[in-house]
Protein backbone atom coordinates (compact mmCIF):
# COMPACT_ATOMS: atom_id res chain seq x y z
CA UNK A 1 0.00 0.00 0.00
CA UNK A 2 3.06 2.24 0.89
CA UNK A 3 4.64 1.53 -1.90
CA UNK A 4 1.66 2.23 -4.31
CA UNK A 5 0.71 5.23 -3.03
CA UNK A 6 4.30 7.13 -3.03
CA UNK A 7 4.83 5.15 -7.18
CA UNK A 8 1.48 7.02 -7.78
CA UNK A 9 2.88 10.65 -5.69
CA UNK A 10 6.53 10.66 -7.69
CA UNK A 11 4.42 9.73 -10.91
CA UNK A 12 2.55 12.95 -10.12
CA UNK A 13 5.83 15.00 -9.54
CA UNK A 14 7.74 13.31 -12.44
CA UNK A 15 8.10 16.65 -14.42
CA UNK A 16 10.04 18.54 -11.67
CA UNK A 17 12.80 16.72 -10.05
CA UNK A 18 12.78 18.20 -6.83
CA UNK A 19 14.13 16.71 -3.08
CA UNK A 20 10.78 15.92 -2.65
CA UNK A 21 9.77 13.90 -5.56
CA UNK A 22 13.13 12.24 -4.98
CA UNK A 23 12.50 11.61 -1.05
CA UNK A 24 9.06 10.03 -2.62
CA UNK A 25 11.31 7.42 -4.90
CA UNK A 26 13.30 6.95 -1.93
CA UNK A 27 10.49 5.37 -0.35
CA UNK A 28 9.17 3.16 -3.20
CA UNK A 29 12.77 1.62 -3.16
CA UNK A 30 12.75 0.91 0.61
CA UNK A 31 9.43 -0.34 0.22
CA UNK A 32 10.40 -2.71 -2.79
CA UNK A 33 13.47 -3.82 -0.62
CA UNK A 34 11.16 -4.75 2.08
CA UNK A 35 9.28 -6.97 -0.56
CA UNK A 36 12.74 -8.57 -1.48
CA UNK A 37 13.47 -9.88 2.18
CA UNK A 38 10.14 -10.55 3.03
CA UNK A 39 9.90 -7.58 5.36
CA UNK A 40 5.98 -6.67 4.34
CA UNK A 41 3.61 -5.64 7.02
CA UNK A 42 1.09 -7.98 8.14
CA UNK A 43 -1.91 -5.86 8.35
CA UNK A 44 -4.77 -7.82 9.49
CA UNK A 45 -6.95 -5.58 11.72
CA UNK A 46 -8.43 -2.38 10.75
CA UNK A 47 -6.22 -0.82 13.61
CA UNK A 48 -3.11 -2.04 11.45
CA UNK A 49 -4.50 0.04 8.53
CA UNK A 50 -5.69 3.07 10.28
CA UNK A 51 -1.68 3.16 11.27
CA UNK A 52 -0.36 2.35 7.69
CA UNK A 53 -2.97 5.25 6.79
CA UNK A 54 -1.61 7.65 9.65
CA UNK A 55 1.83 6.27 8.48
CA UNK A 56 1.38 7.25 5.04
CA UNK A 57 -0.12 10.64 6.06
CA UNK A 58 3.14 11.93 8.11
CA UNK A 59 5.32 11.00 5.37
CA UNK A 60 3.36 12.81 2.73
CA UNK A 61 3.58 15.68 4.99
CA UNK A 62 7.17 15.82 5.35
CA UNK A 63 8.39 14.94 1.65
CA UNK A 64 5.62 17.46 0.02
CA UNK A 65 7.40 20.15 2.11
CA UNK A 66 10.22 19.67 -0.29
CA UNK A 67 8.39 19.55 -3.25
CA UNK A 68 9.67 23.29 -4.77
CA UNK A 69 13.26 22.33 -3.26
CA UNK A 70 14.97 22.98 -6.96
CA UNK A 71 17.86 25.38 -6.89
CA UNK A 72 19.27 27.58 -9.66
CA UNK A 73 21.30 30.08 -7.46
CA UNK A 74 22.64 30.62 -3.79
CA UNK A 75 22.13 34.22 -2.99
CA UNK A 76 25.65 35.56 -1.77
CA UNK A 77 25.54 36.94 1.49
CA UNK A 78 25.74 40.78 2.28
CA UNK A 79 28.23 40.63 5.24
CA UNK A 80 31.05 39.92 3.81
CA UNK A 81 33.34 40.01 6.75
CA UNK A 82 30.67 37.66 8.89
CA UNK A 83 31.16 35.59 6.11
CA UNK A 84 35.07 35.30 6.15
CA UNK A 85 34.59 35.09 10.07
CA UNK A 86 32.17 31.94 9.61
CA UNK A 87 34.53 30.32 7.23
CA UNK A 88 37.75 30.59 9.41
CA UNK A 89 35.80 29.50 12.48
CA UNK A 90 34.84 26.43 10.83
CA UNK A 91 37.52 25.75 8.93
CA UNK A 92 39.82 25.73 11.84
CA UNK A 93 37.19 24.07 13.57
CA UNK A 94 36.78 21.32 11.30
CA UNK A 95 40.48 20.59 10.77
CA UNK A 96 40.65 20.05 14.56
CA UNK A 97 37.75 17.91 14.33
CA UNK A 98 39.11 16.07 11.27
CA UNK A 99 42.29 15.26 12.98
CA UNK A 100 40.51 13.91 16.07
CA UNK A 101 38.21 11.86 14.32
CA UNK A 102 40.87 10.55 11.86
CA UNK A 103 42.92 9.46 14.67
CA UNK A 104 40.09 7.76 16.74
CA UNK A 105 38.79 5.97 14.18
CA UNK A 106 42.39 4.76 13.17
CA UNK A 107 42.57 2.99 16.82
CA UNK A 108 39.17 1.67 16.59
CA UNK A 109 39.81 -0.68 13.88
CA UNK A 110 43.37 -1.20 14.78
CA UNK A 111 42.15 -2.15 18.09
CA UNK A 112 39.78 -3.94 16.68
CA UNK A 113 41.78 -6.14 14.03
CA UNK A 114 44.55 -6.76 16.68
CA UNK A 115 42.32 -8.00 19.50
CA UNK A 116 40.66 -10.12 17.66
CA UNK A 117 36.98 -8.41 19.28
CA UNK A 118 33.84 -9.57 18.00
CA UNK A 119 32.40 -6.62 15.95
CA UNK A 120 28.99 -7.89 16.49
CA UNK A 121 29.21 -8.18 19.94
CA UNK A 122 31.19 -5.04 20.09
CA UNK A 123 28.51 -3.10 18.02
CA UNK A 124 25.23 -4.78 18.93
CA UNK A 125 25.95 -5.60 22.55
CA UNK A 126 26.69 -2.08 23.22
CA UNK A 127 30.45 -2.02 24.02
CA UNK A 128 31.33 0.38 21.36
CA UNK A 129 30.94 3.28 23.90
CA UNK A 130 32.86 1.85 26.85
CA UNK A 131 36.01 0.48 24.60
CA UNK A 132 36.25 3.62 22.81
CA UNK A 133 37.51 4.76 26.45
CA UNK A 134 40.05 2.25 26.60
CA UNK A 135 42.26 2.87 23.50
CA UNK A 136 41.48 7.02 23.46
CA UNK A 137 41.01 9.43 25.60
CA UNK A 138 37.38 10.01 27.38
CA UNK A 139 38.51 13.85 26.98
CA UNK A 140 39.68 13.74 23.08
CA UNK A 141 36.40 11.36 22.13
CA UNK A 142 34.68 14.18 24.01
CA UNK A 143 36.07 16.98 22.22
CA UNK A 144 35.68 15.15 19.02
CA UNK A 145 32.10 14.92 19.36
CA UNK A 146 31.40 18.42 20.29
CA UNK A 147 33.17 19.90 17.05
CA UNK A 148 32.53 17.34 14.48
CA UNK A 149 28.64 18.55 13.72
CA UNK A 150 30.40 21.60 11.63
CA UNK A 151 30.68 18.54 9.23
CA UNK A 152 26.92 19.55 8.18
CA UNK A 153 27.98 23.49 7.87
CA UNK A 154 31.24 22.59 5.95
CA UNK A 155 29.00 20.36 3.74
CA UNK A 156 26.50 23.05 2.98
CA UNK A 157 29.74 25.53 2.00
CA UNK A 158 30.96 22.19 -0.26
CA UNK A 159 28.08 23.60 -2.32
CA UNK A 160 27.63 26.70 -2.34
CA UNK A 161 31.40 27.38 -3.59
CA UNK A 162 30.43 24.11 -5.91
CA UNK A 163 27.60 26.61 -6.96
CA UNK A 164 29.75 29.49 -7.34
CA UNK A 165 32.42 27.27 -9.25
CA UNK A 166 35.21 27.24 -7.29
CA UNK A 167 35.90 24.22 -7.57
CA UNK A 168 39.31 23.88 -5.00
CA UNK A 169 37.54 25.87 -2.34
CA UNK A 170 34.79 23.22 -2.67
CA UNK A 171 36.97 19.96 -2.35
CA UNK A 172 38.25 21.53 0.76
CA UNK A 173 34.99 22.09 2.49
CA UNK A 174 34.16 18.42 1.45
CA UNK A 175 37.14 17.34 3.41
CA UNK A 176 35.96 19.27 6.47
CA UNK A 177 32.72 17.36 5.72
CA UNK A 178 34.02 13.77 6.45
CA UNK A 179 33.79 14.85 10.19
CA UNK A 180 29.96 13.54 9.68
CA UNK A 181 30.87 10.13 8.84
CA UNK A 182 33.98 9.72 10.64
CA UNK A 183 32.38 10.32 14.14
CA UNK A 184 29.95 7.44 13.10
CA UNK A 185 32.90 5.23 12.63
CA UNK A 186 33.83 6.14 16.42
CA UNK A 187 32.23 2.70 16.99
CA UNK A 188 32.19 1.16 14.19
CA UNK A 189 28.46 2.03 12.95
CA UNK A 190 27.11 1.96 9.70
CA UNK A 191 24.51 4.77 10.17
CA UNK A 192 26.78 7.83 10.31
CA UNK A 193 27.87 7.00 6.71
CA UNK A 194 24.97 6.08 5.26
CA UNK A 195 23.61 9.04 6.45
CA UNK A 196 26.16 10.95 5.17
CA UNK A 197 25.64 9.35 1.37
CA UNK A 198 22.13 10.21 1.69
CA UNK A 199 22.41 13.46 2.30
CA UNK A 200 25.17 14.46 0.04
CA UNK A 201 23.15 12.98 -2.59
CA UNK A 202 19.76 14.95 -2.17
CA UNK A 203 22.20 17.80 -1.78
CA UNK A 204 23.36 16.92 -5.30
CA UNK A 205 19.99 16.60 -6.22
CA UNK A 206 18.76 20.01 -4.87
CA UNK A 207 21.67 22.07 -6.20
CA UNK A 208 22.49 20.40 -9.51
CA UNK A 209 20.88 22.95 -11.79
CA UNK A 210 23.07 25.82 -10.04
CA UNK A 211 25.96 24.05 -10.63
CA UNK A 212 27.78 24.73 -13.95
CA UNK A 213 27.69 22.31 -16.90
CA UNK A 214 31.55 22.46 -16.98
CA UNK A 215 32.54 21.40 -13.34
CA UNK A 216 29.80 18.44 -12.56
CA UNK A 217 31.89 15.92 -14.28
CA UNK A 218 35.05 17.23 -12.31
CA UNK A 219 33.27 16.92 -9.09
CA UNK A 220 31.23 13.78 -9.86
CA UNK A 221 34.55 12.40 -10.09
CA UNK A 222 35.55 13.73 -6.49
CA UNK A 223 32.31 12.54 -5.10
CA UNK A 224 32.46 9.18 -6.25
CA UNK A 225 35.77 8.49 -5.24
CA UNK A 226 34.62 9.67 -1.67
CA UNK A 227 31.33 7.68 -1.72
CA UNK A 228 33.32 4.65 -2.88
CA UNK A 229 35.76 4.76 -0.06
CA UNK A 230 32.51 5.54 2.50
CA UNK A 231 30.53 2.58 0.93
CA UNK A 232 33.61 -0.11 1.04
CA UNK A 233 33.91 1.10 4.87
CA UNK A 234 30.08 0.58 5.09
CA UNK A 235 30.75 -2.68 3.15
CA UNK A 236 33.56 -4.12 5.33
CA UNK A 237 31.70 -3.25 8.61
CA UNK A 238 28.68 -4.88 7.50
CA UNK A 239 30.79 -8.29 5.89
CA UNK A 240 32.40 -8.13 9.28
CA UNK A 241 29.70 -7.71 11.58
CA UNK A 242 26.91 -10.65 9.83
CA UNK A 243 28.81 -12.76 7.34
CA UNK A 244 29.89 -15.26 9.78
CA UNK A 245 27.32 -14.77 12.47
CA UNK A 246 23.54 -15.79 13.81
CA UNK A 247 22.53 -12.31 14.55
CA UNK A 248 20.27 -12.29 11.24
CA UNK A 249 17.82 -15.28 11.42
CA UNK A 250 16.63 -15.02 7.40
CA UNK A 251 13.30 -16.17 6.51
CA UNK A 252 12.91 -18.59 4.41
CA UNK A 253 10.30 -16.61 2.20
CA UNK A 254 13.48 -14.38 1.46
CA UNK A 255 14.83 -13.77 -1.68
CA UNK A 256 18.55 -12.95 -0.41
CA UNK A 257 19.93 -15.50 1.74
CA UNK A 258 23.11 -14.47 2.05
CA UNK A 259 23.70 -12.50 5.11
CA UNK A 260 25.86 -9.62 4.30
CA UNK A 261 23.70 -8.86 1.46
CA UNK A 262 20.31 -9.63 3.36
CA UNK A 263 21.62 -7.16 6.47
CA UNK A 264 22.08 -4.38 3.54
CA UNK A 265 18.78 -4.53 2.35
CA UNK A 266 17.24 -5.09 5.65
CA UNK A 267 18.97 -2.19 6.99
CA UNK A 268 17.06 -0.06 4.73
CA UNK A 269 13.62 -2.33 4.67
CA UNK A 270 12.89 -3.35 8.36
CA UNK A 271 10.40 -0.72 9.20
CA UNK A 272 8.27 -1.65 6.79
CA UNK A 273 7.00 -4.45 9.31
CA UNK A 274 8.17 -3.62 12.59
CA UNK A 275 6.54 0.00 12.19
CA UNK A 276 3.60 -1.64 11.95
CA UNK A 277 4.16 -4.00 14.72
CA UNK A 278 5.49 -1.27 17.23
CA UNK A 279 2.59 1.10 16.72
CA UNK A 280 0.03 -1.73 17.34
CA UNK A 281 1.61 -2.20 20.69
CA UNK A 282 1.77 2.02 21.74
CA UNK A 283 -0.74 3.54 24.05
CA UNK A 284 -0.45 6.51 26.13
CA UNK A 285 1.28 5.86 28.81
CA UNK A 286 4.16 4.56 26.62
CA UNK A 287 4.37 8.53 25.46
CA UNK A 288 8.07 9.85 26.47
CA UNK A 289 7.25 13.36 25.69
CA UNK A 290 10.27 14.10 23.47
CA UNK A 291 12.61 11.76 24.95
CA UNK A 292 14.13 11.09 21.30
CA UNK A 293 14.35 14.33 20.02
CA UNK A 294 16.12 15.60 22.98
CA UNK A 295 19.35 14.09 23.98
CA UNK A 296 21.56 17.17 24.69
CA UNK A 297 18.57 18.56 27.59
CA UNK A 298 19.29 15.14 28.67
CA UNK A 299 23.49 15.46 28.57
CA UNK A 300 23.53 18.64 29.98
CA UNK A 301 21.14 17.57 33.04
CA UNK A 302 23.29 14.75 33.47
CA UNK A 303 26.56 17.00 33.43
CA UNK A 304 24.70 18.88 36.42
CA UNK A 305 23.89 15.65 38.33
CA UNK A 306 20.21 15.70 37.86
CA UNK A 307 19.06 11.35 37.76
CA UNK A 308 18.52 10.98 34.24
CA UNK A 309 16.61 8.21 32.46
CA UNK A 310 18.42 7.47 29.34
CA UNK A 311 16.19 6.98 26.22
CA UNK A 312 18.02 3.76 25.69
CA UNK A 313 16.40 2.30 28.68
CA UNK A 314 13.26 4.26 27.54
CA UNK A 315 12.98 2.18 24.46
CA UNK A 316 14.04 -1.15 26.30
CA UNK A 317 11.31 -0.67 28.53
CA UNK A 318 8.36 0.40 25.77
CA UNK A 319 9.53 -1.20 22.71
CA UNK A 320 10.93 -4.44 24.26
CA UNK A 321 12.70 -6.75 22.04
CA UNK A 322 11.83 -4.38 19.19
CA UNK A 323 14.36 -1.72 20.96
CA UNK A 324 17.37 -2.64 18.71
CA UNK A 325 15.34 -2.29 15.56
CA UNK A 326 14.75 0.31 12.73
CA UNK A 327 11.24 0.82 13.68
CA UNK A 328 11.00 4.57 11.21
CA UNK A 329 10.28 7.58 11.66
CA UNK A 330 6.79 7.86 12.30
CA UNK A 331 7.35 4.78 14.89
CA UNK A 332 9.66 7.52 16.58
CA UNK A 333 7.18 10.38 16.57
CA UNK A 334 4.60 8.48 17.82
CA UNK A 335 5.82 6.98 21.46
CA UNK A 336 7.63 10.89 21.44
CA UNK A 337 4.24 12.63 21.34
CA UNK A 338 1.04 10.83 20.28
CA UNK A 339 -1.29 10.67 17.34
CA UNK A 340 -2.52 14.42 17.73
CA UNK A 341 0.87 15.92 18.60
CA UNK A 342 2.82 14.29 16.19
CA UNK A 343 0.69 15.39 13.64
CA UNK A 344 0.32 19.05 14.51
CA UNK A 345 4.51 19.27 14.92
CA UNK A 346 4.56 17.49 11.42
CA UNK A 347 2.77 20.51 9.87
CA UNK A 348 4.77 23.16 11.72
CA UNK A 349 7.88 21.21 10.43
CA UNK A 350 6.16 21.68 6.85
CA UNK A 351 5.58 25.16 7.59
CA UNK A 352 9.22 26.00 8.47
CA UNK A 353 11.01 23.90 5.55
CA UNK A 354 8.82 25.75 3.49
CA UNK A 355 9.36 29.33 4.73
CA UNK A 356 13.24 28.59 4.44
CA UNK A 357 12.84 26.99 0.96
CA UNK A 358 13.85 28.24 -2.69
CA UNK A 359 11.80 31.13 -3.59
CA UNK A 360 12.08 31.35 -7.95
CA UNK A 361 15.07 28.66 -7.69
CA UNK A 362 16.57 31.07 -5.31
CA UNK A 363 18.23 31.24 -1.71
CA UNK A 364 19.83 33.01 0.89
CA UNK A 365 22.99 31.03 2.23
CA UNK A 366 21.49 31.57 5.56
CA UNK A 367 18.95 29.85 4.59
CA UNK A 368 20.45 27.03 2.76
CA UNK A 369 22.89 26.11 5.47
CA UNK A 370 19.51 24.69 7.31
CA UNK A 371 19.03 22.00 4.24
CA UNK A 372 21.32 19.30 5.36
CA UNK A 373 19.95 19.08 8.87
CA UNK A 374 15.97 19.50 8.09
CA UNK A 375 16.17 16.83 5.15
CA UNK A 376 17.66 14.33 7.21
CA UNK A 377 14.36 13.57 9.16
CA UNK A 378 12.75 12.88 6.53
CA UNK A 379 15.57 11.16 4.61
CA UNK A 380 15.98 8.88 7.35
CA UNK A 381 12.38 7.67 8.02
CA UNK A 382 13.28 4.14 7.73
CA UNK A 383 15.84 4.36 10.88
CA UNK A 384 13.67 6.51 13.46
CA UNK A 385 13.68 10.28 14.45
CA UNK A 386 17.45 11.18 13.33
CA UNK A 387 17.30 13.94 16.03
CA UNK A 388 17.80 11.21 18.31
CA UNK A 389 21.50 11.62 17.42
CA UNK A 390 23.39 14.75 19.25
CA UNK A 391 25.25 15.27 16.48
CA UNK A 392 22.52 16.44 14.74
CA UNK A 393 20.80 18.40 17.90
CA UNK A 394 24.51 20.47 18.01
CA UNK A 395 24.38 20.72 14.39
CA UNK A 396 20.98 22.46 14.37
CA UNK A 397 22.44 24.78 16.94
CA UNK A 398 25.24 25.44 15.27
CA UNK A 399 23.92 26.26 11.78
CA UNK A 400 21.59 28.84 13.72
CA UNK A 401 24.07 30.64 15.00
CA UNK A 402 26.18 31.09 12.02
CA UNK A 403 22.39 31.66 10.12
CA UNK A 404 22.08 34.62 13.25
CA UNK A 405 25.32 35.63 12.53
CA UNK A 406 24.86 35.68 8.14
CA UNK A 407 21.91 37.77 8.42
CA UNK A 408 22.80 40.54 10.88
CA UNK A 409 23.52 43.71 9.16
CA UNK A 410 26.43 45.83 10.05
Amino acid sequence: MITLFFSAYAFLLRKKISVGLMLAVFVVISSFLGIVVDRVPDVTTYIDLLHVVFTIIILLIFIHAFKNYQLDEIIEPNNKNSFKFILFVVSLVSIISLLLNSYIVYKSFTYVALNSINITEYKNQGMANDLIRIWVSPHLVSIANILSPFGYIALSLHFYFLAKSKLWVSIIFILFALNIPLQGLHGLSRSASAQFILIYVFFYIYIYRGIAKEIRFKINMVALVIMILISVAFGIITEARFSENNYYQIDEDSLVQNKSIYSMLDYFSQWNEKGIVVMGNFSHDKISFAKSSRPLVDRIMNSLGWDVVSYKDIRAATLGSYASSFNGLVVSLLYDFGYIFTFILTLVFFLIVRNVGPRNGKISLSNFLLFGVLVSLPLMFFVGNSMTDLMLNLALIYTLIVRFILRVRV
